[in-house]
């Protein structure tokens, strides 16, 4: 059988393969590959409102050119059960670095002078995600409460921006009716 002739045995690769891997990502490697993401972040200090990073995932990869590195075929098994084969192939010191293939998610909190998480928005999605209560859950009856009244401008003012002039749009857990209504009573 040829298989036992080369389980074990050192062999030279040849050939390239691009690995590619999916989770978290750091700010700095998501808005070096979106550009576009910075201006954003710009637009939001100018408002005069300030943001903090939440949570970056995305798509890398690597490419590695293995020709000529030594590689073995190595056999291993479960519990004594079926086994499989892996190959092990030096790469040697220092990997590739790692590019960016897509950015998929990219969540801030935008936070006011007084509401540290005024909204949450997802800027790969365009997507509003959280809402302040002190907005999104306005009751009539606090409309003689100047704080209250204040904050829920606040959150009004950056979720308005965000839809009409930003192009987001609400999560579905948001109801779109619901915010045309609070849109009509502050303006």
């Amino acid at each position: 059988m040829v298989m036992s002739t080369i389980i074990y045995q050192k062999g030279l690769a040849n050939g390239k393969i691009t690995v590619e891997f999916s989770g978290k990502i750091s700010p700095e490697a998501a808005l070096e590959a979106c550009p576009e993401f910075k201006n954003m972040l710009s637009e939001i200090k100018e408002k005069g409102w300030r943001y903090f990073y939440i949570e970056m995932e995305g798509s890398t990869f690597i490419e590695l050119d293995f020709t000529g590195n030594p590689s073995k075929i190595l056999p291993y098994s479960f519990w004594g059960k079926r086994t499989f084969f892996s190959i092990n192939i030096d790469i040697g010191e220092k990997l590739p670095e790692a590019k960016i293939k897509s950015v998929d998610m990219f969540k801030i909190n935008v936070s006011t002078k007084d509401l540290p998480r005024a909204v949450t928005i997802d800027l790969s999605k365009k997507l509003i995600t959280y809402i302040d209560e002190s907005f999104w859950n306005w009751q009539e009856e606090w409309r003689n409460d100047e704080s209250k009244r204040s904050l829920a401008l606040e959150v009004f003012k950056i979720v308005k921006w965000l839809i009409e002039e930003k192009g987001y749009r609400l999560d579905e857990k948001y109801d779109v009716q619901r915010y045309k209504e609070l849109e009509d009573y502050f303006e």
